[in-house]
């Protein structure tokens, strides 16, 4: 594994990413603290961070390695690179963290990720089972086929651990339910992408009492490895990579990080191994909250859902600011504001768009035109709702009035996710 000090990090990337150097070129000659730097800006990031000849964020020319696609929508894809030494560290590090998070010895792992069209999920799970340090078996199953093929694969193979998304897993044991399909080998759940909420994790040790649900680790595409899950993490909890990554939470409003516990805030990472696309001070797009003191070792944290620069529903990222491109010209219909809700209802997410226009009755009338548009965006989104894994989006349209807003600051907040709350 390759891992590098934060003040090589930094001067790193100031020296050689065209990006970075921009970024940077006001401040003191020698950096050797985050706070000396500005948290990343998600757009600027990205319009720098191009697929073509003119990205402005690598250090080097991208020759060697893999790349993913990460989240945006269909016009407008994100590709997050690594090196190959960057993800071989990323796979061990997280197949060694995988000790802690209850794997065992000759277990039977069924990987129902999502693969191809360069997501990285199914190709990652193979990965770091391959560099996990003990003996175990994997079945490259996947999570797109028929769930009756699924079924058949574990059934015949008896996998002891099934690691997907949650929505294919909340899937095949409502199949197991309906069939009177008997999984009661299966003792233990990884997931990963979207969190596994109580009324599911509820439904599915209903059919199969005993069987434990974790997370397999807090890691996206872009920021990386974030955090890792042990013995003693709740719903929700992961613990921080202290010597691979360093993170950070943020107050949203006013920037001060928050070192204290109880107190909420953006999660901001700062990867460790990665140089050819450095990623520092990296907004997660997840709001999160200390749980341990300050100077604990690996110190837990809990995720509360979504942040403002970016929404998931199910497996399905959506970006506040791609969702601009849905609202189709409508001539009568001036599109004021808008606002993305999330919640949890019947054991699915949905998403609602609260819309301000200064024509409700016209924009309600062409609800279905920007359904379309949405969907035309993001293909997934609507082939999930006709599985059955989340509902159907809802765009609801009024004046600024329906729009929530910051109390402190009168700001509209661009994202509610309503689905998690501190206990």
């Amino acid at each position: 594994m390759k891992l590098y000090n934060l003040d090589y990090l930094l001067q790193y990337a100031r020296q050689y990413s065209p990006y970075y150097g921009e970024l940077y070129k006001n401040l003191p000659e020698k950096l050797t603290s985050l706070e000396q730097v500005p948290v990343i800006h998600h757009a600027e990031f990205w319009n720098a961070n191009t697929s073509g000849n003119d990205n402005r964020v690598l250090t080097a020319p991208f020759k060697d390695g893999i790349a993913f696609k990460s989240g945006g929508t269909t016009s407008a894809p994100k590709f997050s690179v690594f090196s190959k030494d960057e993800y071989a560290t990323f796979c061990e590090l997280t197949g060694q963290a995988m000790l802690h998070n209850g794997i065992k010895t000759g277990d039977r792992f069924a990987n129902l990720f999502y693969g191809g069209q360069m997501y990285a999920s199914f190709l990652y799970a193979h990965d770091w089972i391959r560099a996990c340090p003990i003996s175990m078996i994997e079945y490259p199953i996947m999570g797109s086929i028929p769930i009756t093929d699924i079924i058949h694969i574990i059934e015949q193979h008896r996998t002891n651990v099934l690691a997907g998304v949650p929505t294919t897993i909340v899937s095949i044991f409502q199949y197991a339910h309906e069939h009177k399909v008997d999984l009661s080998f299966v003792e233990r759940i990884y997931f990963g992408g979207e969190t596994f909420f109580p009324d599911q994790r509820k439904f599915v040790q209903s059919i199969c009492p005993g069987v434990s649900i974790r997370s397999s680790c807090y890691a996206l595409v872009d920021g990386g490895l974030v955090g890792f899950c042990d013995d003693t993490c709740d719903f929700n909890e992961h613990r921080v990579f202290d010597y691979a990554v360093i993170v950070e939470i943020i107050d949203e409003e006013t920037g001060e990080v928050l070192h204290e516990t109880g107190r909420e805030g953006e999660l901001v990472v700062t990867t460790l191994y990665r140089t050819l696309q450095p990623m520092i001070r990296y907004p997660l797009g997840d709001r999160g909250v200390w749980i341990e003191p300050e100077g604990a070792s690996n110190r837990k944290f809990k995720l509360l859902g979504r942040a403002e620069a970016g929404a998931r529903i199910g497996p399905i990222s959506l970006y506040y600011e791609d969702i601009r491109s849905i609202f189709v010209p409508i001539h009568g219909v001036d599109i004021l504001s808008y606002q993305l809700i999330i919640t949890h209802e019947d054991g699915k997410d949905k998403l609602t768009v609260r819309v301000a226009t200064d024509n409700v009755a016209k924009a309600q009338a062409h609800a279905a035109d920007y359904l379309a548009a949405l969907y035309k965006e993001r293909p997934m989104m609507q082939s999930e709702v006709k599985i059955g894994h989340i509902h159907a989006p809802e765009f609801v349209f009024g004046d600024n009035s329906i729009l929530a807003s910051n109390a402190r600051t009168g700001k509209t907040k661009r994202i509610i996710d309503e689905r998690i709350a501190v206990n």
